[in-house]
């Protein structure tokens, strides 16, 4: 899955707005917006830096997930 698609489902997960998570890390809601929107893998080291902080994981998360299917199961492991 693309970042965009990965960060959306991270935000509907731990419940996290697009307004909050730009007020949290300083970061432009536009430029928020506009990488749920793109298809990209290229994104700025700080930008995912200071994403994940805010988020709470590894930068991983938003590059590594196949299908929402491991997602789920990735949360199932942490929460069992």
């Amino acid at each position: 899955m693309p970042f965009g698609a990965n960060l959306k489902r991270l935000l509907e997960i731990k419940g996290i707005s697009v307004t909050e998570l730009a007020n949290r890390t300083g970061i432009n809601r536009g430029t928020i917006y506009s990488y749920l929107r793109r298809d990209t893998k290229k994104v700025d080291p700080t930008i995912v830096k200071k994403l994940v902080e805010v988020l709470g994981e590894d930068a991983n998360i938003l590059y590594d997930w196949d299908d929402a299917a491991n997602m789920v199961l990735y949360y199932f492991n942490i929460l069992c």
